[in-house]
């Protein structure tokens, strides 16, 4: 059978089997497009059919747009939503990617403004159940537009899916007895694994200081799995954070901090967290009902923090000189839910 023959029988075959469902394709029969062509010729015959004008046309008749080139407008509007917060924020939507943390957002009722899918060369077909994802658009690019928008970071994979999430209107309510503050944490990815910690931890509610990152950077939404888009939060100047916390929230704030060596020297690393003070003061026989917890970057230390509130520590080998602040920040949490859920606990208290 000569070439002309054998494009003429696949196209007709293609059309008697083949049914576009959403972008997927699918055999109407249980015959299977690869026995139409041997494997070697498969994708070089299917993909010329259904590529350029023929799939844009094709996937536009089920309301669904081809992506060509990094000056499409779309390409660009996504770009700019993970690189400029106050595009984000202007917009209020941002990206992300995977299609587990995608279905995670449906369940929590978070509405999707489009979805983007990537077409990889040589893959002859594209499955979406557009009602298990619903969005308002969606759209089919190849690899390079998808590592274009994601960042080269996001190690995107060849079948790769991701949204325009649309960020919800959370209320911040301050009748919470335990509350985390992040404060002046400057790594993304830091920040992002503390919130899906805390969440986790049923830390519900955190106070976020203005020389803290963007919960919406892309780092820390891919750090949290998403988890920062609904996470009830209120942003304060780092200056006004303690009387914030005391006079307007009814909060004892405990601030994670390095202890001196003239009280780590006394301790094993196998005791529980410890609390103590850099100057004298009120004993603390228990654990106040209400607590804000301080996280600060391990770098800096808190800041703007008078040296009367009260510190929590973990003890370590004297050979290690501190943890990375979303390790030491989920140590913190767990603790502290132990000795909060334990009532009449004592609390020790180095002075």
């Amino acid at each position: 059978m000569d070439l002309c023959n054998l494009r003429s029988c696949v196209q007709k075959r293609i059309s008697k089997c083949w049914n576009l469902v959403g972008i997927a394709l699918r055999p109407k029969s249980s015959l299977k497009f690869s026995a139409l062509l041997p494997k070697q010729q498969l994708h070089s015959y299917f993909i010329p059919f259904m590529s350029g004008a023929n799939l844009a046309k094709a996937l536009a008749s089920k309301g669904i747009t081809l992506i060509h080139g990094s000056h499409n407008e779309t390409v660009k509007h996504l770009v700019k939503l993970r690189e400029k917060k106050s595009y984000r924020h202007e917009q209020r939507s941002v990206l992300v990617q995977g299609q587990t943390t995608i279905q995670e957002l449906l369940d929590r009722n978070i509405k999707l403004r489009s979805i983007g899918l990537t077409l990889s060369k040589g893959v002859d077909h594209l499955e979406l159940d557009r009602k298990k994802f619903p969005a308002e658009r969606y759209f089919v690019c190849d690899i390079n537009n998808t590592r274009r928008i994601l960042g080269t970071a996001s190690q995107p994979t060849a079948n790769e899916m991701f949204a325009e999430v649309e960020l919800p209107h959370v209320e911040f309510s301050p009748a919470v007895d335990k509350l985390i503050v992040f404060n002046n944490i400057s790594d993304p990815g830091n920040l992002g694994t503390l919130v899906r910690t805390a969440k986790a931890l049923g830390w519900t509610t955190a106070v976020l200081t203005d020389n803290t990152c963007d919960l919406t950077n892309d780092k820390t939404i891919r750090a949290s799995k998403a988890a920062v888009i609904d996470y009830p939060h209120k942003i304060i100047p780092s200056s006004q954070l303690i009387d914030y916390l005391v006079k307007t929230m009814h909060m004892t704030p405990i601030v994670a901090d390095t202890p001196p060596h003239d009280i780590t020297d006394t301790l094993s690393s196998n005791t529980g967290i410890f609390f103590w003070k850099k100057t004298s003061g009120q004993h603390l026989d228990k654990l106040p009902d209400r607590i804000a917890l301080i996280l600060s970057s391990e770098h800096h230390g808190p800041s703007h923090i008078d040296p009367n509130v009260l510190r929590v520590s973990i003890p370590m080998a004297s050979n290690v000189e501190s943890l990375n602040v979303s390790s030491a920040g989920s140590i913190l949490l767990f603790q502290l839910n132990q000795l909060l859920g334990s009532p009449g606990q004592d609390v020790n208290v180095r002075r």
